[in-house]
């Protein structure tokens, strides 16, 4: 996904920037918003507004004489649904995550701004790779489960497209043998040499996409290469491997399909740890931190 950014020079989106645009800024406004009705505006004349919108129930004065301590926080979550109803329509927002821009922004921010905003779509594109990764595994959890990824469609590979696998031991002599990286160079070239020192320490093995013997960076959906993969991780189950890394340079479409057959079983495997790599947003897009999905 990394070479996604050259095509999208000044729309990379950093945590500060997300942070103040997507949390920051719809919290201040609404809790402006609602200081200034607080002061300014008569109760009962606010709450008449509210119960003639559908999301509130038609007793919220009986309520607040109950328990007046409630109606500041009433004031902000009416605040909060005018945004939600009015504001995004007036904004033209629709995606957290939208197409044209690339988030290199920590999960966390990513959860909490949908919540503040009600926004839940965006694209598989506009993150990471672990991220995606973390999204599928965890998609009916708490955060993930209330957002919604697109993954765009690409082209079928051609049927000459080769997918080749390579079988790398390490130097040195002692290993751990429950440890495994799988590496797959699909739309653009990985340096082998310069890879994480955990991934060099111990067993690999790397798939790589080759159109007439080269690699052409095209984005394609290959089943060669996710049957290649598959076949990979269920054989690693089957010689004992306990820890999976992934250092993956490939589309959305490949890697949902990868987690579909493979990790979304329930835990009926033997892997017990499986990390996904973070890989640089620019040239010569190493990889570098690795993410621990479970």
């Amino acid at each position: 996904m990394a070479n996604i950014l050259k095509k999208r020079a000044g729309r990379v989106i950093r945590t500060g920037e997300f942070i103040f645009l997507r949390i920051a800024v719809p919290v201040l406004l609404i809790v402006s918003m609602a200081i200034v009705a607080l002061t300014y505006f008569p109760e009962k004349q606010i709450i008449t507004v509210a119960e003639s919108l559908p999301v509130f129930n038609d007793n919220i004065d009986n309520l607040i004489a109950v328990f007046p301590f409630v109606y500041p926080f009433f004031v902000i979550l009416f605040f909060y649904v005018l945004y939600y109803l009015f504001l995004h329509l007036i904004l033209r927002q629709k995606e957290i995550l939208p197409e044209n821009h690339y988030y290199l922004v920590p999960t966390w921010t990513i959860k909490l701004a949908a919540f503040v905003n009600a926004l839940h779509a965006g694209s598989a594109t506009s993150i990471p790779v672990w991220q995606f990764c973390e999204y599928l595994f965890n998609h009916t959890s708490l955060g993930w489960r209330g957002i919604s990824l697109e993954i765009p469609d690409v082209n079928a590979a051609d049927t000459d497209t080769q997918v080749k696998v390579l079988k790398i031991e390490p130097k040195q002599i002692v290993t751990d043998d429950s440890i495994l990286s799988v590496v797959v160079a699909d739309t653009y070239p990985i340096d082998l040499k310069r890879l994480p020192k955990v991934v060099l320490a111990n067993k690999r093995v790397v798939l790589q996409t080759l159109q007439n013997g080269v690699q052409d960076r095209v984005r394609r959906y290959n089943p060669k290469l996710v049957s290649e993969l598959l076949g990979t991780v269920r054989g690693a189950e089957t010689e004992g491997v306990k820890s999976l890394y992934l250092l993956l340079n490939t589309n959305p479409k490949q890697i949902s399909e990868i987690f579909r057959e493979v990790f979304n079983d329930a835990g009926r495997n033997s892997i017990e740890h499986l990390y996904v790599f973070e890989s640089q947003p620019n040239p010569p897009y190493l990889f570098t931190k690795a993410h621990q999905i479970f």
